[in-house]
Order: C-alpha cells, then sequence, then structure tokens
C-alpha cells in the first residue's frame, strides 16, 4: 500500500552485504496522488537518497544484490514492470516484456538471478519466472500452472 499523503515515504524491500553497505526500495509521496521511486543506501554512517532512473516506476518493491556492485530492484507502475540491475558505475534497465507485477527477487550470483511475478495472458493473471544473467533476461515456461508468483527463493549449484 503507498502512503497517500504528502511526504509519506513507504519501504517495501532491503539488502545489504555488509552493516556498511545497504539498500532500501520503496516509494514516496511528493505530493497527493503523485508516487515516485525511492531508493535509500546505508554508508555504515548515514543514509542517503540513491537517484536511480525510474524508467516510469512509482516505486520499487524488491531489492537484491551479490555485492555492492552488482544490486537489482525490481518495480513499477500499474501499467508496467521495471528492472534494473547496478553494474558498480550505472543502473541498466531490462526489456522483459509481458511482465505485469513481480512478486520476488533471488539469486545466487549476480549472474544467476531469478525474479518472480505474473503476467496478463488471458486475463488470468498466470505465474512467471524471469532468469537474469546480469546483462539479459529470459522468461522461463513454468508448467506449474500457478497464479501471481509471490515469491522466489532457492540455493546455489
Amino acid at each position: 500500500m503507498y502512503g497517500d499523503n504528502e511526504g509519506d515515504i513507504s519501504l517495501w524491500s532491503i539488502w545489504g552485504s555488509s552493516a556498511s553497505d545497504v539498500y532500501v526500495v520503496g516509494s514516496a509521496t511528493p505530493e497527493p496522488g503523485r508516487y515516485d521511486s525511492y531508493v535509500l543506501h546505508f554508508d555504515g554512517v548515514q543514509w542517503t537518497t540513491v537517484p536511480v532512473p525510474a524508467y516510469g516506476a512509482t516505486g520499487f518493491d524488491f531489492v537484491w544484490g551479490a555485492s555492492a556492485s552488482d544490486v537489482y530492484l525490481e518495480g513499477g507502475n500499474n501499467t508496467e514492470t521495471v528492472l534494473l540491475h547496478y553494474d558498480g558505475s550505472q543502473w541498466i534497465q531490462f526489456g522483459i516484456d509481458g511482465i505485469l507485477g513481480f512478486g520476488g527477487l533471488w539469486g545466487a550470483s549476480g549472474d544467476d538471478v531469478f525474479a518472480s511475478g505474473y503476467t496478463v495472458e488471458g486475463g488470468d493473471y498466470p505465474g512467471a519466472l524471469i532468469h537474469l544473467n546480469g546483462t539479459s533476461g529470459v522468461r522461463l515456461e513454468t508448467a506449474l500452472g500457478l497464479r501471481e508468483l509471490g515469491g522466489v527463493w532457492g540455493f546455489r549449484r
């Protein structure tokens, strides 16, 4: 749920590689009815706002990383989703067609990351699973017949 009052901040996910490298993501309401993506970073001393290109996202729902220079964000708005990867110098957007919403983010390493979510195919919101290798993403076929995959977790091979 997004805060509806001016100045509200909603935080949805936290991840850190150490006590001096922590990310928190969510959304901010600079004025009633307007929502902006919100990303914070803690360096062990203070929290700072991270300038992240939102690509239309009104908030980020999930953050996961393999290291301080290998971080993924999932978010979106009511009509499209946004999946970003930080490679240590810039945020890069992944183009994954047909995904309406995300439900989770997990990886075994920076080039072995999975995002769960759902599509709008046939109006039934079938679950979707995406594999990311750091530079591109591929939607995986799922034979489970599940709707709206709400999370993802795994273990290293």
